[in-house]
């Protein structure tokens, strides 16, 4: 699921005031064209540099992407329209070497060198809009995904807690297992993504382990398969504990995941895989900065550094 750091992500007008006079460089549309602009620079000018050196060091990253929903009927920070996903699509294809995620976790254990980034695509939460929407997308450009879903809510009309406020609760239903066993019959992997949804962080020991355990017997009974990953609710640092990671492996879990932290480069920790969350409302050129492993954060810093921003705090 997203993190609070996804939610934050999407689109908003900073507010303004009449009493704060502020210079230019800090007023909202000033922020947001020195923005774009850095942006440029980083996508068009910083990027290729840095891929040149990767291709010629063959130390290119596995990039694991999360989504969430794909449909027309909202638009939010987990949506992502079907028309827009199909030229996302279109643009990793272009850009990376996506590859399913059992592939995904060979390259990862092994010490190969990557001559070109890899991705894999991936979804959470399990909604029924996945099937409808971006399977057939997928499947037209020959690609497989992935779905971490909730399984005590597959099946049933219970909606998420988290779309409570959602003005188009009614319409973002679940799959039922017969999908969830056909996108597993036609080359997905189906993983897990807890019980109900819990941020396992907030759990008790025992509730944590039910959380994990649960799905990964469903999922195996379901789909007639041992070899299960596991994607942490939410997703963020906060969410999930060392403990939890542990216990995901010793039930049996081939793979864990967070929804945070960027670029996989092999060889890595199975249990301790990143991911960038691209699934939502961005701005063109921020969802790109994110398929590139690439990030303001040190721009920002030095900028709030320059300005005086950084002060105080």
């Amino acid at each position: 699921m997203t993190t609070d750091a996804t939610v934050q992500q999407v689109r908003r007008v900073a507010p303004c005031s009449n009493n704060n006079r502020g210079t230019a460089a800090t007023r909202p549309g000033v922020r947001h064209l020195v923005r774009q602009i850095a942006r440029a620079f980083l996508l068009y000018a910083w990027r290729p540099v840095r891929d040149a050196l990767r291709t010629v060091r063959k130390r290119h990253p596995v990039r694991v992407f999360t989504f969430h929903r794909v449909t027309d009927v909202c638009r939010d920070g987990m949506t992502v329209n079907t028309e827009l996903f199909g030229r996302q699509l279109d643009y990793l294809l272009e850009t990376h070497q996506v590859v399913t995620l059992e592939e995904a976790l060979e390259l990862l254990e092994s010490r190969i060198r990557l001559e070109r980034p890899v991705a894999v695509i991936t979804f959470d939460d399990g909604y029924r809009s996945v099937f409808e929407h971006a399977f057939p997308i997928m499947t037209e450009r020959g690609v497989a995904g992935s779905c971490f879903v909730t399984t005590g809510l597959v099946g049933t009309d219970e909606r998420f807690v988290h779309d409570e406020t959602n003005p188009a609760r009614a319409s973002l239903e679940v799959m039922g297992w017969n999908e969830v066993q056909r996108l597993c019959m036609t080359g997905w992997t189906v993983g897990a993504h807890s019980e109900t949804h819990a941020r396992l962080s907030a759990c008790q020991q025992s509730e944590a382990h039910a959380e994990l355990e649960k799905p990964l017997r469903t999922l195996q009974a379901w789909l007639g398969r041992d070899e299960i990953p596991m994607a942490f609710p939410f997703g963020g640092t906060r969410d999930y504990t060392d403990d939890n990671i542990r216990t995901a492996k010793e039930l049996g879990y081939v793979a864990c995941f967070s929804n945070f932290g960027g670029e996989n480069f092999p060889p890595a920790d199975r249990y301790r895989l990143k991911r960038i969350d691209i699934g939502g409302d961005h701005d063109p050129l921020a969802w790109k900065m994110m398929v590139h492993g690439l990030s303001l954060d040190r721009l920002r810093l030095l900028w709030d550094r320059s300005t005086g921003n950084g002060r105080g705090h």
